[in-house]
């Protein structure tokens, strides 16, 4: 899946702490941040990216 292709804004869906979140991606640079950060400010795990109503695992 190449992020650039994606339709944009779609939900990136997070597991932390035990709930289920999803967060507004508006640009493949925002979302391209939030999966390769370092050092992020927010632990989480990346269950899916819901793409056109439909959440697409994300392994």
């Amino acid at each position: 899946m190449v992020i650039d292709d994606l339709p944009y804004p779609l939900r990136l869906w997070v597991r932390q702490r035990g709930y289920l979140f999803a967060w507004w991606m508006y640009s493949p640079e925002q979302l391209r941040r939030t999966l390769l950060d370092a050092d992020p400010p927010v632990r989480f795990k990346v269950v899916g990216l819901e793409v056109n109503g439909v959440i697409v695992p994300y392994w």
